[in-house]
């Protein structure tokens, strides 16, 4: 029961009838389904009491949550806590909710089919959108204007770039989901256990999303894309077929690439603007180095946002924002990489949810690539795919596996992974930097 509150709570979260039925706008459907769901994963918990929120990645959601809340009365605006919590309680509670229903390997899958279901609708929404010039909801494609350089030669147009409705309206957005679920129609196609029909048919599902995503003409999206694709060279145990997968990697890549694609050099004016962007969350972390200049405050310092999710993190939030954001990736992929499908276990069922696992690891890579090139730290599908990693954590913990745990050395990795990626962002920044002089 749990879980179908769940899938129903995404479902309404991807669909967003409130948005696309004229007689149903107004209706905050996504806040009702959530409330809702919320009440039926406490009535089981109460019926079957058990200890979730146990996983070091809870804590470090938990501990970002609260660094949000906090900056703005720590800057001085008292009032910028409930901004805070008006915007970033639905991502947080949609991570607690799936956390409290999931309880089974099947739990999962469920939502991994759920997800694959969803995307699926919302890129076909998004090829109609192209074809037609509206989707539903009356939303038309964006249309970006582009510069790009041919023998020298500078030509300005536009491109339509697909987008959907509430959380997808950004056509960054609804890439990241599109690149983010791929690896649920890949790892079946190359799974060893799968039927030919189960190949075919996660086959089909990859073309509308592929192509609604090539729509997107989103760069951070085919970059997540390929990143989250390459783990399977690794995975996979022949040469041939790891030179096949890279190959067609490379070709898919090519033809497929955005036409903003060409536009990634560090001169670009696009490029300049995200460094320069950077540069200004190094000021602002300069000036507030606990929790930062606020929540939702980047765009008051600087006329861009910072195109990247851990230099937007620290700008607003600060070091400790920036840790816990830096944990809650450690400890997703630290979870993850527990245990491998080519462990040797035994037991079907946990042979499959292995499989799962490699995959999610696959769509989690992904996730932090495009967040490298995206500021998404505060965006619901993020916390979608963390709360799956914790999960599966936990039922990993619950079926006897050894899992490695959590401890203060692990505390020191985070912070010195926080602290050399703001070294890291400080140097690109002396050295891709091109201030012109006024």
């Amino acid at each position: 029961m749990a879980i179908a509150a769940v899938v129903l709570y995404l479902a309404v979260l991807y669909v967003r009838p409130g948005e696309i039925i004229p007689a149903w706008q107004g209706y905050s459907f996504a806040a009702i389904t959530e409330i809702l769901a919320l009440i039926v994963v406490a009535m089981s918990w109460l019926t079957r009491p058990r200890s979730f929120l146990n996983q070091p990645l809870d804590v470090f959601v938990m501990g970002f949550f609260l660094a949000a809340v906090l900056s703005n009365p720590a800057f001085g605006w008292i009032g910028g806590a409930q901004v805070a919590l008006v915007l970033l309680a639905p991502p947080v509670l949609c991570y607690f909710l799936i956390r409290g229903a999931v309880r089974t390997p099947r739990h999962l899958r469920v939502l991994g089919y759920a997800l694959v279901t969803l995307t699926l609708f919302q890129a076909v929404n998004g090829i109609a959108q192209f074809r037609t010039g509206v989707g539903l909801g009356n939303i038309e494609a964006y249309q970006q204007r582009v510069t790009t350089t041919i023998d020298g030669a500078e030509d300005e147009g536009e491109v339509a770039r697909i987008r959907g409705t509430g959380i997808f309206n950004d056509p960054n957005d609804l890439a990241m989901a599109f690149a983010v679920v791929m690896p649920f129609l890949v790892g079946p196609m190359l799974a060893k256990g799968t039927t030919f029909l189960g190949r075919v048919l996660a086959a089909g599902l990859s073309v509308p999303v592929l192509v609604a995503l090539y729509l997107t003409n989103s760069r951070g999206g085919v970059l997540g894309l390929a990143a989250a694709l390459v783990p399977y060279v690794w995975r996979s145990g022949r040469w041939l077929t790891k030179i096949v997968i890279v190959v067609g990697l490379v070709v898919a890549l090519g033809l497929a690439a955005p036409s903003r694609m060409t536009q990634m050099d560090a001169d670009e004016s696009s490029a300049q603007g995200r460094v320069q962007s950077w540069s200004a969350g190094l000021q602002m972390l300069r000036i507030s180095p606990i929790l930062g200049v606020g929540f939702s405050r980047y765009t008051e310092y600087n006329e861009l946002v910072a195109h990247n999710s851990f230099v937007h993190t620290f700008g607003e939030l600060g070091v400790i924002g920036a840790f816990c954001f830096a944990g809650m990736f450690f400890w997703t992929f630290r979870g993850l990489a527990s245990v491998s499908a080519t462990s040797g276990a035994v037991m079907k069922e946990r042979e499959r949810l292995f499989v799962w696992g490699d995959d999610l690891f696959m769509a989690c890579v992904g996730l932090a690539v495009s967040m490298i090139f995206l500021s998404r730290q505060y965006s619901t599908i993020v916390f979608v795919f963390l709360v799956l990693a914790a999960s599966y954590r936990g039922i990993l913990q619950e079926s006897g596996v050894r899992v490695k745990p959590a401890g203060f050395r692990e505390v020191g990795t985070v912070g010195a992974i926080t602290v050399g990626g703001i070294v890291a962002v400080y140097i690109a920044v002396r050295v891709l930097a091109v201030w012109s002089a006024k």
